[in-house]
């Protein structure tokens, strides 16, 4: 029975999915993990990046976490052998990503450097994107965010690129752009906002709950 289960991020990307869960399943010890020491991993060597999640992992299971929830498509995309190295299943952001890809218009994808120039998503999607948008300091602004400070402009210069655009959708490529939800409309306000993490929430329970 899952009882118990660890959620792990760079940062507060983590706190919507634990949310949603506390909310949903009551009953279910939640251990979350925020990296922040070494937050944002959008920037930083892949080497790190696993070494990190591998040793974050493990201080989950010996928490007890008898589930891995990774909310981070970063650490996805550059990690993606890490449920093979684990003793308990793990929930990565690949598959809630890829079932959220909408079967008709055009789309975009925006995430971290890493992510997006992992190529991670590009190769496995259905169809290909039409543009994919590397943005450094979105994860950082959501942070800031989170503190209090107004991030408008800086979101809005962030995302200048995609402005103009004929996109249908926008899919929010990192669990942080959840906490920018506003200030992505108001820079980008024609765009349907598609957030991978509601899937993999979805995917939690239903996993949980068959287990129960």
């Amino acid at each position: 029975m899952l009882n118990n289960i660890g959620i792990l991020d760079s940062g507060i990307g983590s706190l919507t999915i634990a949310r949603a869960l506390s909310k949903s399943l009551p009953t279910v010890h939640i251990n979350i993990l925020m990296d922040t020491a070494h937050a944002p991993y959008g920037n930083k060597p892949q080497s790190l990046i696993q070494e990190r999640i591998f040793k974050l992992s493990t201080d989950l299971i010996n928490r007890g976490s008898q589930l891995i929830i990774l909310a981070c498509h970063t650490a996805s995309a550059l990690f993606p052998s890490l449920a093979s190295e684990l003793p308990v299943p793990v929930l990565d952001m690949t598959t809630p990503t890829l079932s959220s890809i909408p079967s008709h218009g055009s789309y975009a994808l925006i995430g971290t450097p890493n992510t997006i120039h992992s190529n991670h998503y590009q190769r496995a999607v259905p169809r290909s994107p039409n543009h994919a948008l590397a943005c450094p300091n979105l994860a950082t602004l959501a942070e800031q965010k989170f503190k209090g400070k107004e991030i408008q402009a800086y979101v809005t210069s962030e995302l200048k690129t995609l402005q103009h655009k004929e996109i249908d959708s926008l899919i929010l490529c990192c669990t942080h752009y959840s906490h920018l939800s506003t200030q992505i409309s108001h820079a980008l306000p024609t765009m349907r906002q598609i957030d991978p993490t509601q899937a993999q929430i979805r995917q939690a329970i239903r996993i949980i709950k068959e287990d129960s």
